[in-house]
């Protein structure tokens, strides 16, 4: 749940709008943003084998939970224009943001007998994006009473990605 609503509020939908209407940069620059932090976000993901393998699963998510979270709530607070540091943090969040679907891809089926693993691996991802639902509807009403300051909104929304870190202390460890 937290992994799908910080996807949809704080990178995919929110990202671009704001990077337009509050930084007030054009199409293209508008463009390599989400290019750089989708590039970022594959090379997150691809890390996740080494991370995993050396640190283990609460670490690693931990870690990449808190991270998006410090650097969208930065992010999201303190650009105010268009800059190569608005870059530079897109593709910060973009990497940290990459670790999680990643690990999370090898984690949950560790939970599961093999019986069950393809049935309760799906079970968990569908259950989070309905819940996730709710998340996204709420954010749209945030973004009114921000009186549609986007960056607002989100940095406030980078606390799902807290609560992501808070959680992950107390997952079961695997291996």
């Amino acid at each position: 749940v937290t992994f799908s609503i910080g996807s949809w509020t704080c990178i995919l939908f929110w990202l671009p709008i704001w990077v337009e209407r509050t930084l007030g940069a054009g199409l293209n620059d508008k463009t390599i943003v989400l290019f750089i932090s989708m590039l970022t976000h594959v090379f997150g993901s691809y890390s996740v084998g080494p991370l995993l393998k050396r640190y283990k699963r609460k670490p690693v998510l931990f870690a990449s939970y808190f991270m998006s979270f410090l650097t969208a709530a930065f992010m999201y607070s303190y650009f105010h224009s268009y800059s190569i540091g608005v870059l530079f943090f897109a593709s910060v969040l973009g990497y940290f943001f990459g670790i999680i679907p990643a690990s999370l891809a090898i984690y949950f089926p560790e939970l599961f007998s093999t019986k069950i693993r393809s049935t309760a691996t799906g079970f968990c991802y569908s259950t989070g994006r309905i819940v996730s639902a709710v998340g996204v509807l709420y954010s749209g009403f945030l973004v009114q009473k921000f009186d549609g300051n986007i960056g607002q909104a989100a940095a406030l929304m980078s606390i799902i990605f807290l609560i992501g870190a808070i959680v992950s202390l107390f997952i079961k460890e695997t291996d």
